[in-house]
């Protein structure tokens, strides 16, 4: 008769056979097989059946993901904490997300969003073999190292597309070892540092002292929210500057003669 059958009962069976054989079933099998056994048109009585075969929207499959999978997991939870993807899914898996859990179960599968843009080149130009500007990840660890990378994705604000080169590749390695080697003079000196026998109380420590421990303090919180909020590149400026300005160029260099002229055991030197 022509007439759409869509009810729970042949929603159930439809279901029942995807759980079983997959969606492929569905261009697999007669519709008779696939709808309850002597099932009749609830219009006209009918049991010849067509198939539909128009796509309603190629992003529903993956906009279920959350129901198939988070659902259906016992060490996993509905919702998700966070949604990762590039900005091109704003109208694909985040929105069929978002339609499918409102419509099931009237709530956002997500408790947060984060986009991210791509990765291009020095000029702003895709990535494309054709082109040849294509980097592989594994080049740069073989030439760089992986530390290097690391520190490449923490300083980009994903927000936007990531530009990358050899270029921005160099000047990296230059604040790695900036921040490496400040960490080496830091680790050097605490050598013979016990921290059983050797702190000083808060109240001892002079001026100084105090002042880049409260500036420390102030990192830390800057970074803890830096964390909460996915912005991994304002982390990073944070600390190369604590490092760069606060200890290296101010703080360490001050207390270079305390370092290297008092007593081990002295309350200065400790």
């Amino acid at each position: 008769c022509g007439e759409i059958i869509a009810n729970e009962e042949t929603i159930n069976s439809v279901k029942k056979l995807f759980l079983e054989k997959g969606s492929d079933s569905w261009f697999a099998i007669s519709a008779q097989e696939i709808l309850p056994k002597d099932y009749q048109c609830p219009h006209c009585k009918g049991k010849d059946f067509e198939k539909e075969k128009d796509i309603m929207d190629v992003w529903f499959d993956s906009g279920c993901s959350h129901a198939a999978v988070l659902k259906k997991r016992d060490k996993l939870h509905w919702p998700a904490e966070l949604y990762l993807e590039g900005t091109d899914q704003h109208r694909g898996w985040f929105q069929t997300s978002l339609l499918t859990s409102v419509a099931a179960f009237e709530k956002a599968p997500y408790k947060t969003v984060l986009t991210h843009g791509f990765i291009v080149d020095a000029e702003g130009r895709k990535m494309s073999k054709s082109i040849g500007n294509v980097i592989a990840p594994q080049e740069i660890i073989e030439k760089y190292g992986a530390d290097i990378l690391r520190l490449w994705v923490a300083s980009s604000d994903y927000r936007t597309d990531i530009r990358i080169s050899s270029k921005i590749l160099d000047q990296l390695v230059e604040i790695y070892r900036r921040v490496r080697n400040t960490a080496r003079f830091i680790l050097g000196n605490l050598l013979d540092f016990n921290p059983d026998t050797d702190i000083v109380s808060y109240d001892k420590l002079n001026e100084l002292d105090r002042l880049v421990l409260s500036n420390f303090q102030g990192l830390v919180k800057k970074v803890n929210g830096s964390y909460d909020n996915f912005e991994f590149h304002s982390l990073y400026h944070e600390i190369h500057n604590f490092c760069a300005i606060d200890l290296s160029s101010f703080y360490l260099d001050i207390i270079k003669d305390r370092l290297y002229t008092a007593f081990t055991d002295s309350e200065d030197r400790r």
